[in-house]
Formats: C-alpha cells, structure tokens, sequence
C-alpha cells in the first residue's frame, strides 16, 4: 500500500511505515520533478467556491461526477473544447469542487510529464482523484507525448481516476483521443454560451431588461459567444444605457464580417404564401453585425411568377384594377414599403430594425417589412470558405 510522508507542502510517496499518511489529503496539487530524486506531489490553492453559475454548469459537472463514482475500479476520461471564455474550464473547476466536497484530491498538469515516473505516481494516488490537464494542446504540444499520455488512458491503471482536458483547438488533439469512449468518455464541445445562461445573466446583471432581447439577437449573430463578449458588453451597457447594438460599434467583439464578395440568396415570403424567384444579392442591411445606421435601407426588386398580362385590358382603369387585384393576391393587405408592380416584380425596403431572426450556423437571416412580408437572407459559401460569421 502506498503512503505518502509530508514535508510542508510537499507530499512524496512512499513504502514506508510509520507515521505516514494513509491517502492524498483533499485538495489541488501540481507534480514537481526535482533534479535529483523521485517526482512527488506539492500543495497549491485550491479553486474558490463557484461563484453564481448560469445555465447547465451544474447539471453538467453533477452528471460527469456521478459517471465517474459509478464506473468504479476504472478512469473516465472528458475533453471539454472550446475558445478562451467559452465556459470550458469553468465546468473544469466545478467538477474539482463536487470532487474537493467527496475527499477527492486534484492533480493539476501544467508541464508535458510522461513516461514510468509520472505514470507511476498518479498511480500511487489509490483513492478516487481527479486528473486536470487545462489546455492540454499547448502543453503536449508534441504528437509524441499526447500519444504517451494515452496509456493512462487506456485502463492501465487499476485506480480509478476522472481524467478531464481542455482544449481550445481540438484538431490539434491526437486523433487517437477522439470517438474512442474507452479512453475519453465524455466529449463536450462549447460552441458559445446558450440562450439560457444569457438570459440568466441578464435578468441577474442587467440594469434595464427592456434590453434584454438585443442581447440575444446579437449573441446569435456570433459563431460563438463567449462569456468575456456577455460580461463586457452587459458592463458597457449598464454603464451608458444602451443596447447591445450600440455598444457593439465601440466594444472589441465583431460578430460578423460582410465583404464585398459575400453574396447570399434572397427569397420573399408573402403573408398569402408566395414565394418569390431566388435572386443572388450582395448588399444585407447589417455590417459587423451591427446596425448601418438610421434609415440605411436595402431596395430589393424581386421577381414572383403569375403578374397579370396588361395587354388584354382597353383602359387604364382595367389596368389599374389587374395591378391592385394582383397585389391584393400576393399581400392580402397594403403594406408600407412595398410596392407591387404588373411585371410580377417588388419592390421593397428593407431595414436593419427589420431583423427578427438569426440562424449563424446556416448563415441564414430574416427580416419582415411591415406585416406581411419575410425577406430571408441565406449566406451562400464562397469557395474555401465557411458559413460561420467570423470564419472569414
């Protein structure tokens, strides 16, 4: 059985007998690998309470610790993959805390260790323990050495162990770690803060809710929102009490590049259900996911089938009455901003204070003019690029 002797801070393992201590005591601790002797474990601060957690942090961190107790005698692996400020290590310190509150001590990995010496001092570790590797690309930054780091993965040990990494590029992660439960469990990937931690947030943080929803519709026009971008621009709106698309054109977070060569497809929706002809534009009345400015609209012309033939009626009255007739079939109603001429085409303005509806991973955008019309944008991918805003 394996004890550990104390020196201060230092916790080394041993065979020995004697007034030694039986279990790693509860909390954080890094591997020291001295110049001469054996590697051995040293105290450091353990994590602060959580703060106020939003959305399914918890739920998140409750279900991976009770997988881990429940598979017993054997390591769980999680790989949690996302930017700087995605949440990903949050949930990272969360599950340390569940674990600091069972007994179980954490061992931080903030050096490329691998091989026998360190292999065999997370095993001198017999209790359950959790294994924290943050941002492990860029601390195994070789192939080589992530590919060491698989034995501890792959049931080795007969010591149960919660081993959890966070990446922020996961293609830089051996390929070896991936679709392989066996050895990686759990893989989550944070692809921007849910609506549900953002309206959390804001009904907690936020001074004027009536602001609430232009937080929402700009997150959605990020490819992924952060918590950095939310505390920032909730900070800088409650300090000049504007909303989210005004503080946008001075804060550092652009959501959306629109260049001259991004094209997207235009299709109209009438409130009678016609459709028109798909047409390529360039033009969309947002730029970098924020407002043009007062009254910057986009003229459309687009073409719908079935206009009447002016060549059958005598008089201007027949004609007049044909183009209210055939408006009256496409609207159902009058709409301002939209005009509907005997060619089968419209006309209509579009706005920014239009948008209603953001899908980002589509690269889809709808607008609706008036009561009776849809305008939906869809970004059409270029060649060698991507729909995701930013991604360009």
């Amino acid at each position: 059985m394996t004890m550990f002797s104390q020196a201060g801070d230092a916790f080394i393992p041993t065979q020995g007998r004697g007034s030694y201590l039986d279990e790693l005591p509860t909390g954080n601790y890094i591997v020291v690998s001295p110049m001469m002797g054996p590697m051995y474990f040293q105290r450091v601060d353990d994590f602060p309470e959580s703060p106020r957690l939003y959305g399914n942090v918890m739920q998140r961190a409750e279900r991976i610790m009770r997988t881990f107790i429940d598979r017993e005698n054997r390591s769980t692996g999680v790989l949690l993959e996302g930017e700087k400020g995605s949440g990903k290590s949050q949930l990272a310190r969360v599950i340390s805390r569940l674990g600091y509150d069972a007994g179980m001590p954490t061992i931080l990995i903030n050096a490329p260790f691998t091989g026998d010496a360190f292999n065999n001092l997370l095993a001198s570790i017999e209790q359950p323990a959790i294994v924290l590797m943050d941002e492990f690309e860029k601390v195994y930054r070789e192939q080589e050495a992530q590919e060491a780091i698989l034995t501890l993965l792959d049931g080795v040990m007969t010591t149960q162990k919660l081993f959890i990494f966070t990446v922020n590029n996961k293609f830089k992660v051996n390929d070896n770690m991936k679709n392989r439960p066996g050895r990686l469990y759990y893989s989550i990937e944070f692809g921007g803060l849910e609506q549900e931690f953002i309206r959390e947030y804001c009904e907690e943080n936020l001074k004027i809710q009536e602001n609430l929803g232009s937080v929402l519709t700009v997150s959605a026009m990020f490819y992924r929102f952060n918590f950095d971008m939310l505390k920032a621009m909730v900070e800088e709106m409650n300090r000049y009490e504007e909303t989210a698309f005004e503080v946008l054109e001075l804060l550092n977070a652009k959501p959306i590049s629109v260049s001259s060569g991004t094209k997207y497809e235009v299709v109209v929706t009438t409130a009678n259900g016609h459709k028109s002809v798909p047409q390529d534009v360039k033009e969309i009345p947002i730029q970098g996911g924020v407002a043009r400015g007062n009254g910057d609209a986009v003229a459309l012309y687009v073409q719908f089938e079935g206009g009447p033939d002016l060549s059958k009626f005598k008089t201007e009255d027949e004609e007049d009455k044909a183009i209210t007739d055939w408006e009256q079939q496409l609207l159902g109603t009058s709409s301002s901003g939209v005009s509907v001429y005997s060619n089968g085409q419209m006309h209509l303005l579009v706005e920014p204070k239009h948008l209603t509806g953001i899908d980002p991973d589509a690269g889809v955008y709808q607008f609706v003019v008036s009561n009776s019309v849809t305008v939906e944008y869809t970004r059409k991918q270029a060649e060698g690029r991507s729909y995701y805003p930013g991604m360009y």
